[in-house]
């Protein structure tokens, strides 16, 4: 999603602060000038000394939106928010969100995801899922100390047993 045009130096510390990564299918170029700049793309130019304020930034916006997804599903590139997601899976190096309408191929990794997501009520209930916490209609206690999540969907997800203990303390931070 992001190309960036900087040093080493600079680059690694964007990639840091912002949590991003480069990836050969970008649309948002990010470069400290506009002759840096790329005809077609979502252009962000700034200098370095600027980055805090550019990450605060990214980050009301997000709570503002709600937060937006991107990717692709059979009839193009498609965009949903992060309300609209009940899932994000994994299967080998492809990562899908589950909405009712689309399965849509993300390009992110999992774990970028997990990290991205967390403060918008995502939480990992499995080493291949991703759960959105506000789509969890109700919780019942599984076998061997699993825990069933009743979507309102209606579908049934398992929270794995060494997920358990931190799924439950996630959601009793949020109950206080």
């Amino acid at each position: 999603m992001f190309k960036i045009k900087f040093d080493p130096a600079g680059k690694e510390k964007i990639k840091q602060t912002l949590k991003i990564e480069e990836s050969p299918d970008y649309k948002i170029v990010i470069c400290r000038n506009s002759a840096d700049s790329e005809e077609g793309k979502i252009n962000l130019v700034f200098d370095l000394s600027q980055l805090d304020l550019l990450h605060d930034w990214l980050e009301r916006y997000k709570k503002e939106t709600g937060g937006i997804l991107s990717g692709k599903t059979s009839r193009g590139e498609v965009r949903v928010r992060f309300d609209q997601v009940f899932t994000i899976e994994s299967y080998g190096n492809d990562v899908y969100a589950y909405t009712d309408k689309a399965e849509i191929s993300l390009s992110a990794k999992l774990y970028q995801l997990e990290e991205d997501l967390f403060q918008a009520g995502f939480f990992r209930i499995s080493k291949s899922v991703i759960v959105n916490v506000a789509r969890i209609e109700a919780i019942a206690s599984g076998f061997n100390g699993k825990l069933t999540l009743i979507m309102d969907n209606k579908k049934k997800i398992e929270v794995n047993r060494s997920y358990t203990k931190s799924f439950k303390e996630y959601l009793s931070s949020k109950e206080g």
